[in-house]
């Protein structure tokens, strides 16, 4: 299951899946290296009466991210350039 870090808010990290499902959760439960906008993907197993959750962070996930959200900012119409009489 993919996951978008969302921001950090102290200790805590807010994530949202692409369907827009935000979970707060320890920061310290997240790679040390994960930063906003990073994806992660988060893999669960069980064992008898206990579950282990992991998160692992997902580079090339992130470089597609962020490089479709470039192209999205890019096609954003440029605002005429000098005075704007209203």
């Amino acid at each position: 299951m993919l996951w978008i870090i969302d921001r950090f808010e102290g200790s805590i990290a807010v994530i949202e899946r692409e369907d827009g499902l935000t979970l707060d959760l320890p920061r310290e439960w997240l790679p040390r290296q994960a930063a906003e906008g990073a994806v992660v993907r988060l893999s669960a197993t069980r064992a008898g009466e206990s579950s282990t959750v992991e998160f692992q962070l997902d580079p090339e996930a992130t470089a597609r991210r962020r490089a479709e959200l470039e192209r999205l900012r890019d096609a954003i119409p440029k605002a005429p350039d000098g005075d704007i009489a209203l």
